[in-house]
């Protein structure tokens, strides 16, 4: 009899050690950058570990995860996410961060706090509705709301969450749906005119409402 409570105690200790490692992950997160072959790039992909060992990209579950909390390994198995198959290499893992590597990549995640994302949020000069400086129809209009809503025309399908830094002057664009995101540098030309850029990519947007 004592030696089946003992069992039975290493096994409920054994549980609740993978239950509270597991809790660790089980949350969504921002793959903030990665770092390839000595490159680092930014990526704002938005992804939930679910408590099921459901990945979630998006509103589509897309994977499974397991995580080996003794050895520090982290296994993901995923059709559509294939570049990120495999064991990975736990080499942080806190309440806000988590960072897993494998050969030369390495992929950055912090927590999706949206909250204190968008604490700048209310400094943000762009508030309202806008429109790029070719654009002719209401479509493509851009809308900034607050505490931290973009919108793009009147379709939902375009909707993201937007966090303004204003230390560096940029807004991050995270899709709520499946997609990675975008970090735009603002220059502003004037109260009515700001400047968008991103790489290559430039806008001039022009305000229509308030």
């Amino acid at each position: 009899m004592k030696k089946i409570v003992l069992i039975l105690s290493i096994s409920i200790i054994a549980l609740l050690n993978i239950q509270t490692s597991n809790a660790q992950i089980d949350k969504v997160w921002l793959l903030n950058n990665s770092e390839i072959d000595g490159k680092t790039y930014d990526i704002f992909l938005k992804l939930e570990f679910k408590s099921d060992n459901q990945i979630i990209f998006g509103t589509w579950p897309v994977g499974t995860w397991k995580y080996n909390s003794k050895k520090k390994r982290f296994n993901i198995k995923s059709e559509s996410l294939d570049k990120f198959n495999g064991e990975w290499n736990v080499k942080k893992l806190d309440a806000n961060e988590f960072v897993i590597s494998k050969g030369e990549v390495t992929h950055y995640f912090v927590l999706y706090n949206l909250e204190k994302f968008s604490t700048d949020n209310n400094e943000f000069d762009l508030i309202g509705t806008w429109k790029k400086e070719d654009d002719k129809g209401e479509l493509n209009h851009i809308i900034f709301e607050l505490p931290n809503l973009y919108k793009k025309g009147n379709s939902t399908t375009h909707d993201s969450d937007w966090f303004f830094n204003k230390t560096n002057n940029t807004v991050t664009i995270i899709p709520k749906g499946a997609g990675p995101g975008k970090k735009w540098t603002i220059e502003k030309i004037n109260n009515e005119n700001f400047k968008f850029i991103c790489g290559d990519e430039v806008y001039n947007l022009i305000k229509i409402t308030k």
